[in-house]
């Protein structure tokens, strides 16, 4: 999983000139993106430096950050993102 996420990361990066973020994998026009993949549907794991919450106090994130969410089937020959 995590090599199949690395790899679909760099090609969109090449593929697009995504330019590196500081604390996240992108920076487009200005805004952290994070790019996560997932073989299930629905099955992204989503840290929470990610996301504003008042809940989890310093663990929480600064800013609320989109994320580019891939899923790849390779039996169905099924992608999203």
């Amino acid at each position: 999983k995590t090599y199949l996420g690395t790899a679909i990361e760099v090609n969109l990066t090449r593929e697009f000139e995504i330019t590196d973020g500081s604390d996240l994998d992108w920076n487009i026009d200005g805004v952290e993106v994070d790019c996560k993949f997932s073989k299930d549907l629905g099955g992204w794991e989503i840290p929470m430096e990610m996301y504003l919450c008042g809940d989890h106090g310093p663990r929480s994130g600064k800013l609320n950050h989109p994320a580019l969410l891939v899923w790849v089937n390779d039996d169905a020959s099924e992608w999203a993102a």
